[in-house]
């Protein structure tokens, strides 16, 4: 299959009114999605954070 970023896409929750003021799921859920595949497939985490601060 064809996917535009990479594989890991993450969806979209639709809240209520009153809990969308707590939660900040879906603007993390952006942020994720715009991420390039090279990010994501780092191997450890000290890794994912160097590539993510280049």
């Amino acid at each position: 299959e064809r996917t535009r970023g990479h594989q890991k896409k993450l969806l979209y929750r639709s809240f209520p009114p009153r809990c969308q003021k707590i939660f900040f799921n879906n603007e993390v859920v952006a942020d994720w999605n715009r991420l390039p595949q090279s990010l994501i497939d780092s191997p450890n985490m000290c890794v994912f954070k160097s590539r993510l601060d280049l």
